[in-house]
């Protein structure tokens, strides 16, 4: 530990002293690689790295503090400033708006550069949208045509907008617009007429609009002080009024474009774009409750019927595609768990990869690859995975994402399980959380039973316990096993008969994750559920007598086990153990 130590105080001294020789020539670090995209992409990201640097090591000596303050701070910023306006590279711009978001907290100087990069953009994005309204003679004097500079105009918007609200809090304005571009979209898609918003302009869109939205949420929630995260976003209260309408206004949208876009990146983008919005919200309403010390009833968007429907389809369709490449295809590895915070989040590396599928190689067509499709299923499930919000923890979606714990792929059994530690481990705070761990299992085993039968709907109920845990489950996690098999028993003959689900759910029993008494008295309720002879027959169909089976042997075997006293005393110590 004490070499440890002495290392990584090496390794901070050292790079103190790369931050002190680097910070003042930033300025002449990005003048001198603007010519060339490579030089300029390991240029950018050196910047960033550098004033993260300085951020962390803020008042903790070294030497950083004020290295980018007053004058030095302002040159940095304007020469990032420049270079987001010339640069086309995406990975440098990102960056550049990462070591933008970094400079705000760095130099005073930096805020009114920052705002009038994000005011230029939005006028520009302005001026641009009415030349793509299907009411107007596309013919202009402009050299570029409006399509291509709105595309990238919106593809700068959309990546400052991780550093700043680049709408200035103009929901009335810009984000009117922005939501009128998306829809035009979709009413173009709806009636077959000229499509004049592409896809690429429709995922920029998608994004844009979230990015905007979340931060105004942010803003709403905590008004006073602010999050750090939109600490220095200019404030309307006016305007943040209008952010649940145009919330509820994007998910509509999202509902049209899931539902008929004929483009799997938009509607996959659609799908990222409500998960993200009301995840984002729920969550922050949630951190907003906690700060306050009260349950205090926060409006969050919420997600109706038609939505729900629209989602568990199209990530249904995401992950019939990723399981249909090949197992030996090179797995994705870059899938973050919930709750990463170190690296790009699901969202964005999502939407990177849409963007790169939907810019077409030299004389060739945009299309996916093998392993981009993996990637968007594995980012997709994350996006769930990640999601607290009510409506979705009760839906399908949790499902077909433990589903996958069945895939031919380790990369896809690996979303499953990430999800199912999250819940886990969630499981352990109070008994409602232990209660929706067991009951999202039990619609996994469910959604698999009627798509694909008993047995494997069986096999996927083994591999689910598997990762629950090892030996007896403490009372509050077999409280709510109990409760999702009670369940269980209950929806086996609801509407229609689920043949052979009760059986698919004794590996639940058979792993003896619960006391034998318990399990027994399990036996006996589910004994009492039929009231009459029809109801008998379904319950048999569905497979009670060997449900009720596996509880009684399963208790047996316990009995018959050695007292864990008696085993002890019946071992003979081991050679050298003491007595």
């Amino acid at each position: 530990d004490a070499a440890e130590g002495s290392g990584a105080a090496h390794a901070e001294a050292v790079l103190d002293r790369a931050a002190r020789a680097l910070a003042p020539r930033l300025p002449a670090v990005l003048a001198s690689c603007q010519a060339d995209q490579m030089a300029m992409r390991r240029a950018t990201a050196l910047c960033s790295n550098v004033l993260k640097h300085c951020i962390m090591r803020s008042g903790r000596g070294g030497g950083c503090d004020g290295l980018v303050a007053g004058a030095p701070g302002d040159a940095a910023a304007e020469a990032l400033k420049a270079a987001f306006m010339r640069q086309s590279d995406p990975e440098a711009l990102e960056h550049i708006a990462l070591a933008l978001s970094y400079l705000l907290d760095l130099s005073a100087g930096a805020r009114p550069l920052v705002r009038d990069l994000a005011s230029s953009l939005k006028a520009r994005f302005m001026q641009l949208a009415p030349l793509l309204s299907q009411d107007r003679d596309t013919a202009t004097d402009e050299e570029v045509p409006p399509a291509d500079a709105m595309l990238s105009t919106a593809l700068r918007l959309r990546i400052l907008a991780k550093a700043f609200d680049v709408s200035l809090c103009d929901l009335e304005g810009f984000g009117a617009t922005a939501l009128g571009l998306i829809e035009d979209r979709a009413t173009a898609t709806k009636d077959g007429t000229t499509q004049l918003i592409s896809s690429q302009l429709a995922v920029a869109m998608l994004e844009l609009v979230v990015l905007m939205l979340t931060r105004h949420a942010a803003a709403i929630l905590q008004p006073e002080p602010l999050a750090s995260c939109v600490v220095h976003d200019p404030i309307d209260a006016d305007q943040l009024k209008h952010a649940p309408t145009a919330a509820e206004d994007m998910l509509s949208l999202a509902t049209a474009m899931l539902i008929q876009d004929p483009c799997t990146q938009v509607r996959t983008a659609a799908f990222a774009a409500t998960v993200s919005l009301i995840g984002g919200w729920w969550n922050g309403a949630r951190f907003s409750e906690a700060a306050k010390g009260e349950e205090e009833s926060q409006w969050v968007p919420s997600i109706d019927e038609e939505l729900s429907i629209a989602l568990c389809t199209h990530l249904g369709e995401l992950l019939t595609e990723a399981n249909s490449v090949p197992a030996d295809c090179s797995q994705y590895q870059g899938a973050p768990t919930p709750g990463d915070a170190k690296g790009a989040s699901a969202f964005s590396q999502l939407f990177t990869v849409l963007q790169q599928g939907l810019v077409p190689a030299a004389g060739s067509t945009a299309l996916l690859s093998d392993i981009d499709r993996v990637r968007l299923a594995c980012l997709t499930c994350s996006l769930v995975a990640s999601c607290r919000h009510q409506h979705v923890a009760v839906s399908p979606l949790p499902a077909l994402v433990l589903s996958q714990g069945l895939s031919p792929r380790e990369d896809l059994q690996e979303s499953a399980w990430a999800l199912l530690r999250r819940l886990r481990r969630e499981a352990h705070l109070n008994s409602e959380n232990a209660e929706a761990f067991f009951l999202t299992l039990l619609r996994a085993v469910q959604v698999v039973h009627q798509d694909m039968g008993p047995q494997v709907a069986r096999d996927l109920s083994y591999r689910l316990l598997q990762h629950v845990g090892v030996g007896k489950l403490v009372p509050s996690l077999q409280a709510a096993l109990l409760t999702a098999l009670r369940q269980g028993v209950a929806t086996a003959v609801a509407e229609d008969v689920r043949e052979g689900l009760l059986e698919a759910l004794t590996p639940w029993i058979t792993k003896h994750v619960v006391e034998d008494g318990h399990l027994r008295e399990l036996a006996a309720w589910a004994e009492t559920q039929a009231s009459s002879p029809e109801q008998d027959e379904a319950y048999q169909k569905a497979g009670l007598a060997t449900f009720v089976d596996a509880c009684r042997v399963t208790s047996r075997r316990g009995e018959r086990a050695p007292a864990a006293g008696e085993a002890a005393a019946a071992t003979p110590p081991r050679a050298g153990e003491e007595h």
